[in-house]
C-alpha cells in the first residue's frame, strides 16, 4: 500500500492561518476579469477561457447549501452507528471505493473497461484474472496497477480525516504522486503541434503550460507554471480560512475542486486530485467519495464550465445529488447485507424488532412523514389529471376510442404493480418497503395499445427512519391484453425522489414538481417515440 505522507502539517497549519492569510489579502497578484472568448491582444489566440488567480466563495454561497442533504445525511449518521465495525459497512465503503477508483481514470480517458467487466470489479475486487481479454484498451495487468494505485490513495485519504491534520500544499503533491505512480509518460504536443510522449513529473508543479484546445479551435488557458506555487498557496489559505464557518461541505467540495481545476498545478492527472480533494471535503463531514460515472462525464465538463464564469450552483447541485445517491444506497442496502452476519437467534430477535418498528409508526415523526407524502400525493394528482385531460382531448380529436384517464391504487388494487415498483427501486439502487405503504398514480393512455405513467410513493429503507421515495417507471400493454405483462417496462428516473418527516412542506413541494416534471416529459417522449 502507498503511504500518503503529510510532512509537517501542524507548523504548516500555523504558518497558513497567519502568514499564507496575510499573503492572500495582501500580496496576492491580481488582474481584472477577462471575459470569456476574447481574443489576446497582440496576436491571434483566441479562448474558451482565459485564466484569472483563483477567487474565494461567491457572494451569497450559503444559498447553494442543500437543507434536505443535510437531513439525509443526520439521518445515515443515526443508521450507520448501528453498522459500526460490522462486516456490512466495510463491504459497502469496499465497493464505494473500488467504484470510485475506477470510474476516476475511465472519465480521464486513462483506460477503457468494459461496464459489465466493471461491475464485476466493483463486486469482487479489482483483480487481473476478473478482466476479460478484449474488455480493455490496455493489458489488464497494466490497468490493475493504476487501479490499485486510486485505491491506495483512497484510503490514504480516510487515514488523513481520521488524523483530522490540516490540508497542505505537500500533502497534495503526495497525492499526486500517489496516484500517477504507475504512469511514467504522457501525451504532449510540441511547439509544431507534433504529438509526442514526455515524462510525467509525479508529485511536482507543471513547467509547461497545459492548456486544452477545444473543438471549436479555441483554447482553455490554466494558471501559468511560474504561477503556480502562488496560487496552490493561495487556494490552501483560503481553504483554511471557512475553517469553523459553517460552509456546507457539498459547496466546500464543489469549490475546492473547481479552484483546484483552474489552476490545474501539475502536467497530469489533474482531474484526478481535484475529485481526491473533493471526496476528503465530503469524508470529513460523515459522507462519501465524489465519483463521477463516465455516463454523467458531459455533464460533468459542462458544470465546470459553467463555474469558470462565475456560477459554482450547477456543480454544487451535481455534486449534491451524488450523495443523494450513495446516501439513498446505504439506507437501503446496508440492512439487507447484515443478514449474512446474522444466525437464527438475531434473525428472530430482527423480526420482533419489526414487528415493535410497525406498532411504533404511529408516532410523531411517522405521522408527519405520511403528512408530507399524502399532500404531495395530491400534487401529483393535480398534475396529472391535469395532463390527462389535454392528452385526452388531442387523443379523441383523433379517433373517439381514445382516451387518457388517471388511476389511483385503492384497497382493491392496492398491489398492481408492486413489481414494477421493486424492479424499479432495483435499477435506482435502493430498498422499497412496499409492505408498510404503497400509494401509485397511473397516467393511462389508451389508443391502439395501453402505455402508461406510473408514479409510485413508498417508505425508503428496510427499516423505516422517516424516509420517504417517490420513483417512476413507463410500460406498454396490449389494448386487448390489459392485465398481461407489460411489453415494455423501464424506470423514467435517473434516482428516487426522497424526503424526511423534518422537511419543510414548502421547499419539498417545489423539488418534488420539478422531479415530477421531469420524469412525466421523459414518460410522454417515451411513449411519442414509440407510436
Amino acid at each position: 500500500m502507498i503511504q500518503i505522507k503529510v510532512g509537517r502539517e501542524e507548523n504548516l497549519h500555523q504558518k497558513q492561518k497567519k502568514g499564507l492569510m496575510q499573503k492572500l489579502l495582501a500580496g496576492a497578484v491580481r488582474t481584472a476579469p477577462r471575459r470569456l472568448n476574447r481574443a489576446r491582444k497582440g496576436n491571434d489566440l483566441k479562448f474558451s477561457y482565459q485564466w484569472e488567480p483563483i477567487r474565494d466563495l461567491p457572494e451569497k454561497y450559503d444559498k447553494l447549501a442543500s437543507p434536505e442533504l443535510k437531513k439525509l445525511t443526520e439521518v445515515w449518521h443515526e443508521h450507520a452507528s448501528d453498522l459500526s465495525n460490522t462486516q456490512t459497512l466495510k463491504h459497502f465503503n469496499e465497493r464505494l471505493a473500488r467504484h470510485w477508483a475506477i470510474e476516476t481514470g475511465i472519465i480521464e480517458g486513462i483506460y477503457k473497461i468494459d461496464l459489465g467487466v466493471t461491475e464485476l470489479l466493483i463486486e469482487k475486487g479489482i483483480e487481473s484474472a476478473l478482466i476479460p481479454h478484449g474488455t480493455t484498451d490496455k493489458p489488464a495487468e497494466e490497468i490493475v496497477a493504476i487501479l490499485r494505485d486510486h485505491q491506495d490513495v483512497l484510503e490514504g485519504i480516510f487515514d488523513f480525516v481520521a488524523s483530522r491534520r490540516p490540508l497542505s500544499t505537500s500533502y497534495i503533491k503526495e497525492m499526486h504522486h500517489a496516484l500517477c505512480a504507475h504512469q511514467d509518460e504522457i501525451e504532449a504536443m510540441d511547439s509544431q503541434g507534433r504529438f509526442m510522449r514526455i515524462p510525467l513529473r509525479k508529485g511536482e508543479w507543471k513547467l509547461q503550460p497545459n492548456n486544452p484546445h477545444r473543438g471549436n479551435g479555441r483554447i482553455h488557458q490554466y494558471c501559468p507554471p511560474e504561477h503556480v506555487a502562488s496560487e496552490m498557496d493561495r487556494l490552501i489559505a483560503m481553504h483554511l480560512s471557512h475553517d469553523g464557518t459553517g460552509v456546507a461541505p457539498e459547496i466546500e467540495a464543489a469549490w475546492l475542486h473547481h479552484r483546484f481545476s483552474q489552476i490545474h498545478p501539475f502536467q497530469d492527472g489533474n482531474g484526478r486530485v481535484a475529485r481526491a480533494l473533493a471526496t476528503l471535503i465530503l469524508l470529513r463531514a460523515g459522507l462519501f467519495p465524489f465519483t463521477v460515472d463516465r455516463t454523467k462525464r458531459a455533464q460533468y465538463i459542462s458544470c465546470l464550465e459553467t463555474a469558470d464564469e462565475g456560477d459554482l450552483g450547477p456543480f454544487v447541485e451535481m455534486l449534491t445529488r451524488s450523495q443523494r445517491r450513495a446516501l439513498t444506497k446505504a439506507l437501503s442496502l446496508s440492512e439487507e447485507l447484515m443478514t449474512d452476519e446474522k444466525n437464527i437467534h438475531d434473525l428472530i430477535r430482527d423480526g420482533a424488532k419489526r414487528l415493535k418498528e410497525k406498532k411504533e409508526a404511529a408516532s410523531q415523526d411517522f405521522h408527519d412523514v405520511y403528512r408530507l407524502a399524502r399532500r404531495l400525493e395530491d400534487t401529483a394528482f393535480r398534475r396529472m389529471d391535469d395532463l390527462a385531460g389535454q392528452i385526452g382531448e388531442s387523443l379523441r380529436s383523433v379517433d373517439s376510442s381514445y382516451d387518457c384517464t388517471v388511476i389511483q391504487s385503492n384497497e382493491e388494487m392496492e398491489h398492481r404493480f408492486d413489481a414494477q415498483a421493486m424492479e424499479t427501486a432495483k435499477n435506482l439502487e435502493y430498498h422499497a418497503d412496499l409492505r408498510r405503504h404503497h400509494h401509485w398514480f397511473q397516467l393511462r393512455i389508451q389508443e391502439t395499445r395501453i402505455s402508461s405513467a406510473v408514479v409510485s410513493f413508498h417508505p425508503l429503507g428496510t427499516v423505516f427512519r422517516g424516509v420517504m421515495a417517490v420513483s417512476a417507471f413507463y410500460e406498454e400493454r396490449q389494448k386487448e391484453a390489459d392485465a398481461a405483462s407489460p411489453i415494455v417496462f423501464m424506470p423514467i428516473v435517473s434516482e428516487p425522489f426522497e424526503f424526511i418527516y423534518s422537511e419543510e412542506m414548502e421547499k419539498i413541494t417545489a423539488r418534488f414538481e420539478k422531479w415530477l416534471h421531469e420524469a412525466l416529459v421523459t414518460a410522454l417522449a417515451q411513449w411519442r417515440k414509440r407510436m
